[in-house]
């Protein structure tokens, strides 16, 4: 199969475009829109409960439980983090069985807030 300079250049482009998207990690719009896909009808705040068990539960121990609340929804979450704490939390939710591999959010999220912020999913 010959392959055209056109061809070729384009397929360099997008493997560029595709490896800086990487370097510059999730942003706190990354997180808040995966926790905020959580939330159902039944459990309008289920994402911001997740998040909040996550960030001052015992595997993080970002927050104590106090110093943040989930009233506030995701979005009042996400912005107290900072960058490190955002990339840590999507290394392991990227890193997790819910999905296809190399995906997130599409998978099973029954696991509860208690055992997310134990680790043990």
């Amino acid at each position: 199969m010959r392959t055209t300079e056109r061809k070729l250049r384009k397929i360099i482009n997008e493997e560029v475009i595709r490896a800086l998207n990487e370097l510059s990690g999730p942003t706190r719009n990354d997180l808040a829109a995966h926790y905020n896909d959580m939330n159902t009808d039944a459990e309008p705040n289920r994402g911001a409960e997740m998040l909040h068990s996550i960030m001052t539960g015992p595997s993080y121990d970002f927050y104590a439980p106090e110093d943040v609340e989930v009233g506030g929804g995701v979005d009042a979450l996400v912005e107290h983090m900072t960058d490190s704490q955002v990339q840590e939390i999507w290394d392991n939710i990227t890193a997790s069985t819910w999905g296809e591999p190399g995906t997130v959010g599409t998978g099973d999220y029954s696991s509860s807030a208690e055992d997310m912020s134990w680790g043990v999913y």
